[in-house]
């Protein structure tokens, strides 16, 4: 993607999120649920009932209950808990997109590590990157050299923190398959959505 194309992928709502990123969120996230099945609860846009509460001490004129939460409201809770703490904002496209989808869909910390573990696979160095989730200055500048120096690297590293999420998603439904097992499909289909939205943007 060049030019005016990525220009307006990139370009942010009023909120600050690249209402890009918002419209896929939205989409793959779907509105109001409440799964039996599902742990996380109540959900509505991806946001979690127990998200919704820690967001409303930060963040004024949110609803009490996250079935009456609105698309621009979640904007700002994505981006003020998921895209500025992930550093998505320093990213380059679409390395940054992939890396909020997981910091959303995974959380910020697991996310983080999901970055870290697959920069160290795509860039060989004496000091490999700590894998504490925190993407802070070194984590973010090995993506930028990673970026600058490596052939085909927006396929080669969207390829591998997407396997990454994979190796993620199977440690999860191999450590509790009663609870997780029948989520699998569905989060491995979330990935065949992003792949497809990153090359077709």
């Amino acid at each position: 993607m060049h030019g005016s194309a990525l220009e307006h992928h990139m370009s942010n709502n009023a909120e600050g999120l690249p209402s890009f990123f918002l419209s896929y969120i939205l989409e793959v996230e779907g509105g109001y649920v409440n799964s039996p099945g599902d742990p996380g609860g109540a959900t509505k846009y991806g946001i979690t009932q127990k998200s919704l509460d820690r967001a409303r001490k930060t963040l004024r004129g949110l609803p009490e209950s996250v079935r009456n939460l609105s698309s621009r409201e979640a904007s700002s809770i994505f981006y003020v808990f998921y895209y500025l703490p992930g550093g998505c904002d320093r990213l380059p496209w679409p390395l940054n997109l992939v890396h909020f989808d997981a910091a959303v869909h995974c959380g910020v910390i697991p996310g983080g590590k999901l970055l870290q573990r697959s920069l160290n696979r795509l860039f060989s160095s004496e000091n490999p990157l700590k894998v504490d989730g925190l993407v802070g200055c070194l984590t973010l500048e090995r993506a930028l050299l990673f970026a600058r120096y490596s052939p085909s690297w927006e396929r080669l590293g969207v390829q591998e923190l997407l396997l990454e999420r994979m190796r993620f998603y199977g440690r999860l439904a191999r450590k509790n398959p009663q609870i997780y097992r029948g989520f699998l499909g569905g989060w491995l289909r979330r990935l065949e959505i992003l792949y497809d939205t990153v090359f077709a943007a």
